[in-house]
């Protein structure tokens, strides 16, 4: 998990 989930929420899924 990177600290973009926060600025993308779409990411914080793919990044799972």
């Amino acid at each position: 998990m990177r600290i973009r989930q926060l600025e993308r929420p779409c990411s914080f899924q793919a990044s799972v």
